[in-house]
């Protein structure tokens, strides 16, 4: 095929010339003006153009079906080095990470994400396509395997569209295996599965082959199958007990908890000191599921909480649970206590019942509204 990479800075020196003066390229400059940053941005641009305005689903009713099943597919993180916004389209809740230094400097969680390690035709400077791109990417290559190797330990990785022979990918590979000793390589035994389509395989086959690199050996798996159908269905026959977008937003929370030390409104943290028993903590993670986790720390939530709660209707409690825990507890310390809009949703559900509720709270609920004012 040549040296593409190469032909790309040829194209953008020559396009360089004609992109700031010709007419035909007036509507660029104003929209892309800003972008513009070095001789070879007018390529990227023109390029990110094209493919924006050129790209549109199929018709061909065989790979829509396949489209149908691919986005069904359950992938924790999907790494791409296409431009287009296919996989956007596909997985519309996925969180989308833009080239090396998206992936490198951002808190992945490694949970429905995307990454454009070749950058996004949304952005037309992030394009690796010339050879001065190239050569800053495999630059930072460690630093990207770096980031890879967990991904790559934890979790299978399926490579569709990329041969054993793409120089990009065995680069990424290379880097990994660089960063590793022997018996770290051998947890990536067997993780790596490449898909190779074939039109004219009648009989899908797997085979197991070596990737070698500088005396280290890692066995991977080639898939040939003559349909790709069958692998998006193998690959959305997997099923989670959890949605991806709920996950990785729990995830996030308490990794954001972890570096911030500061509980979010969506988590309730109790207090613990240097003093406490680490045996004797529990916890709970839960989506769903109040009413089998109990309602512990809702006698620990304060006072501001709830009036907060009142105002802007944001930290999501359960109305009951807030009736029977809460407001006993804050009632103790004070009568300015909202209690009416709490019992009020608590009716609304099944089996609460006002009159079993705690004698302090029975009591603010006979409170003139003379007393709040």
């Amino acid at each position: 095929a040549g040296d593409l990479p190469k032909l790309a800075t040829l194209i953008a020196e020559e396009l360089q010339k004609k992109w700031w003066t010709e007419p035909r390229y007036e509507e660029s400059r104003t929209k892309f003006s800003g972008d513009a940053i070095n001789n070879e941005s007018a390529f990227k641009i023109e390029t990110a153009i094209f493919i924006s305005k050129n790209g549109f689903l199929t018709n061909d009713e065989g790979l829509l079906e396949e489209l149908d099943a691919l986005k069904n597919i359950v992938a924790d993180g999907i790494i791409t080095t296409n431009w287009d916004g296919l996989l956007e389209h596909l997985f519309p809740s996925y969180v989308v990470y833009v080239g090396q230094e998206g992936l490198i400097f951002s808190n992945v969680q490694g949970i429905g994400e995307i990454y454009k390690i070749h950058g996004t035709a949304k952005l037309p400077s992030s394009l690796v396509v010339t050879e001065k791109d190239y050569a800053a990417y495999h630059g930072k290559n460690p630093y990207l395997a770096s980031k890879l190797i967990t991904f790559f330990v934890e979790n299978p990785v399926v490579f569709l569209g990329y041969s054993l022979t793409d120089k990009n990918i065995l680069k990424i590979i290379h880097s990994i295996l660089d960063c590793l000793e022997g018996d770290q390589i051998s947890k990536l035994e067997d993780r790596l599965v490449f898909v190779q389509w074939d039109e004219s395989c009648k009989a899908e086959r797997m085979e197991r082959t070596i990737l070698s690199h500088e005396g280290r050996s890692l066995p991977v798996f080639q898939i040939t199958i003559g349909s790709m159908l069958q692998v998006y269905q193998a690959l959305g026959a997997i099923k989670r007990k959890i949605p991806a977008k709920i996950l990785r937003m729990l995830k996030k929370q308490v990794y954001e908890l972890v570096h911030n030390t500061k509980s979010s409104s969506k988590i309730f943290v109790q207090d613990i000191n240097e003093d406490t028993d680490v045996s004797d903590i529990e916890y709970a993670i839960g989506v769903g599921l109040q009413d089998k986790l109990g309602d512990r720390g809702y006698d620990a939530i304060h006072r501001e909480d709830i009036v907060e709660d009142v105002l802007f209707e944001n930290q999501a409690y359960r109305a009951s649970a807030i009736v029977n825990k809460t407001l006993p507890e804050l009632l103790k310390r004070s009568e300015f206590v909202p209690v009416f809009r709490y019992v009020s949703l608590a009716r609304k559900e099944s089996g609460f019942d006002v009159g079993t509720v705690q004698s302090r709270v029975a009591k603010a609920l006979k409170q003139d509204i003379g007393l709040y004012r």
